[in-house]
């Protein structure tokens, strides 16, 4: 069975699509589209699943329109994403997106009345999930090994690195919590078979005004 993907953006973990397209049967990279003008490409360009009949597009919704996609991947600057989202639901295409999918919860509410009136499947870049330590970790609280999870702790860090000016905004970042401990609160969730039913956050900027 063929399954046609597309690419909209290289800004992310592109991996997580075109390492995957190889491993199941029938899949192809058929399209790819800049997420932003100034987008390279390059992460899908120079990726073996890009070939001479991957075709490729400056607009994304062009992309969407000529192309009959059954799943894309998205990885734009993250306040691009949502719209990006929308717009592949509305075609009815299931969708991979990089986190966060939205940067305002006004975004945030389209998306999702999209997504639920056409039934479209939407799942966020949360690889972590993935690793065998964490698979070990939830085939342990199933199990009943450890009792009943009732504190977990997490951190995630970084060097400080050289990172693209959407960063350095709210307004087109969204925040650490939806971009990094978002990974956290999925795992932590996935892990412990539990829902949650009540959730706060707190940040603040110590070292990095910029």
């Amino acid at each position: 069975m063929a399954l046609r993907i597309g690419m909209i953006g290289s800004e992310g973990h592109t991996g997580m699509v075109l390492n995957g397209i190889p491993k199941v049967l029938g899949a192809t990279l058929c399209a790819c589209a800049k997420g932003h003008p100034n987008d390279s490409l390059s992460p899908i360009r120079n990726h073996h699943t890009f070939t001479k009949k991957t075709t490729v597009y400056s607009d994304f919704k062009i992309m969407l329109e000529n192309e009959a996609l059954d799943i894309v991947g998205i990885c734009r600057p993250y306040s691009l994403n949502a719209e990006a989202v929308i717009a592949a639901a509305q075609k009815n295409i299931h969708i991979i997106c990089e986190k966060p999918i939205a940067t305002n919860l006004d975004d945030l509410q389209i998306l999702e009345n999209t997504v639920n009136q056409t039934g479209v499947r939407l799942s966020a870049m949360l690889g972590m999930r993935l690793l065998p330590v964490f698979q070990a970790a939830r085939k342990a609280v199933i199990q009943g090994l450890i009792g009943e999870p009732i504190l977990a702790t997490a951190q995630k860090s970084y060097k400080w690195g050289i990172r693209p000016n959407f960063f350095k905004t709210r307004e087109t970042y969204g925040g650490t919590i939806p971009w990094v401990a978002i990974h956290a609160v999925d795992y932590t969730r996935w892990i412990c078979g539990l829902e949650y039913t009540k959730v706060t956050a707190l940040q603040g900027n110590l070292a990095h005004p910029d």
